[in-house]
């Protein structure tokens, strides 16, 4: 791809050369010089950014649920590490226990997710995506109480 220089003595970079570089708005770059040759390199992070884009009150309300979970995790409370697959046979299998007259009463659960599975859940389709947060929901939701009348 050509890019002429202006009479500002500015380069662009594409769009489609950042995208396909991996690059972002606020990115550090490096140039190389080797002759007439020019190298452009994204230059390393120093350190992990605290601005992940949340505010402080989105921040807290994530950690305490991370908390939550982690101890959730600690008590057994939990299902998993799923596939994508694993969690769609499990859900469905779920559903269909949950419905039967003797597993009215259940308690409330929580249901974690291999990186794969939510990697591959995150590139699903929006319904699809949809779909899926309903089950997790349906799972996670708080335990019924049927009293015999």
């Amino acid at each position: 791809m050509t890019v002429v220089v202006t009479s500002k003595k500015e380069l662009v970079v594409p769009k489609s050369v950042r995208r396909k570089a991996g690059l972002k708005d606020g990115d550090a770059v490096e140039f190389k010089v080797s002759g007439r040759i020019i190298s452009i390199f994204p230059k390393a992070p120093v350190a992990p950014s605290k601005d992940d884009g949340y505010t402080p009150a989105q921040r807290r309300v994530i950690d305490a649920g991370l908390a939550k979970a982690q101890e959730d995790v600690k008590a057994g409370r939990v299902h998993g590490p799923f596939t994508a697959k694993e969690a769609a046979v499990f859900c469905r299998a779920a559903r269909e226990a949950a419905s039967q007259p003797e597993n009215l009463t259940r308690a409330s659960m929580r249901v974690v997710l291999s990186d794969r599975a939510l990697f591959a859940i995150a590139d699903a389709p929006p319904p699809v995506r949809k779909a899926f947060s309903k089950q997790l929901a349906f799972l996670e939701r708080p335990a019924p109480s049927f009293a015999p009348s």
